[in-house]
């Protein structure tokens, strides 16, 4: 685990119910949800996106999308923070947090975890770097269950929530396409198997109050809220409902609004990791946006997204931040894009977001993340950089 983080609490039904009562949780519509704005299914992160490719992580970047001039081996991607940090009598230090994407245990790496090893060997300095480092796990863990019909299926070993814990990860999100593979006892074991590890989990429960509910870790006094959405359901009965197991669904975007409110009246910072847009895009949809803009209003102070296999453009607005997806992390990979992904460290203080950094890594024929320095690093930066507010997506 990080240091500095000590765990002081899960807000569970009696929060989550303020939740509910806030914004009134609505069931997901009956019936087959739209896969997501996203026809294919390629890659990494999900069942399909099993193609991703080796990610780059190393070289420190700040917190604007504007290039800066080629560094030696630690590359960075500069920019000042539009809002500067204001003088205060607090005596609390700042905080920093962690961000990865897609974390699975597929072939080849379930066969690096049999042979014992850690396929997050390479990252785990870079990780402990942070208070708190936080995966999206999308996967099951364990043997329950059965595969469900659908494309994609994954389940990994027990070993792979190990790996996290004793790389520096200290909080997974299991809002996504995949926490249901096989079915719902296999989403129980995954979270006890999690727990058990020493990981916090956040986006599902055995209702919709546990799953909307925050995890809540007290940081050298500062109360961070650590929130998990997915914006992806396969089938709408994925979803949490008052007395069924499952996600905390962003496709309501009240109800998921609610959740960042009412976290922020129990924590000074809230932070955010969604499932959303469209495989394989390197630019966010419209569903992405109109989110954002949301949940910032809520209360957010960092928002962290996955599912589109590739990396997209990175936003600050005020004190907030906004990384629309960082791609693959731990995930099989074909030649390509997929590959390509880092680590996004967040600097907290009481005006918000003051600093932020990316590391570019790169995931190898193993499926495992390996930073990158020098030239390497220096273009996956110029891509973050291009796919940010000025340059070649749009954000309005």
């Amino acid at each position: 685990m990080t240091s500095g983080a000590s765990i002081e609490a899960l807000l569970r039904v009696g929060f989550a119910l303020a939740v509910l009562a806030l914004a009134g949780c609505t069931a997901a519509p009956a019936g087959r949800q739209p896969p997501n704005d996203v026809t294919s299914r390629a890659a990494v992160r999900e069942p399909a996106d099993g193609s991703a490719s080796p990610a780059e992580a190393g070289q420190p970047v700040r917190a604007d999308p504007t290039p800066s001039a080629p560094a030696t081996p630690p590359a960075t991607f500069t920019a000042t923070p539009s809002v500067s940090p204001t003088q205060s009598a607090d005596p609390r230090p700042p905080v920093r947090i962690a961000f990865i994407g897609d974390v699975h245990g597929q072939p080849p790496i379930a066969g690096v975890l049999a042979g014992g090893d850690n396929p997050l060997e390479d990252v785990a300095a870079l990780l402990a770097e942070a208070d708190v480092t936080v995966a999206n796990l999308e996967t099951a863990v364990g043997s329950s269950g059965a595969a469900a019909d659908k494309d994609f299926t994954f389940q990994a070993a027990p070993a792979l929530v190990d790996a996290l814990a004793a790389a520096g990860v200290d909080v997974v999100s299991v809002a996504n396409n995949h926490a249901l593979d096989f079915g719902r006892d296999a989403l129980a074991e995954t979270s006890a198997l999690a727990s058990a590890a020493g990981l916090q989990i956040i986006g599902a429960g055995p209702d919709s109050a546990h799953a909307y509910a925050p995890a809540v870790i007290d940081i050298g006094g500062r109360r961070v809220a650590f929130l998990g959405f997915t914006r992806v359901l396969p089938e709408a009965h994925w979803a949490a409902g008052p007395s069924s197991p499952g996600m905390a669904s962003a496709y309501d975007i009240a109800t998921a609004a609610a959740a960042v409110r009412a976290a922020a009246q129990h924590a000074d910072h809230v932070l955010v990791t969604v499932h959303w847009g469209q495989e394989r895009n390197p630019c966010p949809v419209g569903h992405q946006l109109e989110l954002t803009t949301a949940l910032i209003e809520a209360g957010a102070q960092v928002i962290a997204g996955h599912h589109p296999h590739v990396l997209q453009g990175v936003e600050q607005r005020g004190g907030a931040l906004i990384a629309y997806s960082l791609g693959n992390f731990l995930f099989y990979a074909g030649p390509g894009e997929g590959r390509t992904t880092g680590v996004l460290t967040v600097t907290l203080d009481d005006a918000g977001v003051s600093d932020w950094v990316f590391s570019p890594v790169q995931i190898d024929d193993r499926g495992s993340p390996v930073p990158l320095a020098g030239a390497e690093a220096d273009r996956v930066l110029e891509t973050l950089a291009e796919r940010s507010p000025g340059g070649a997506c749009r954000f309005d």
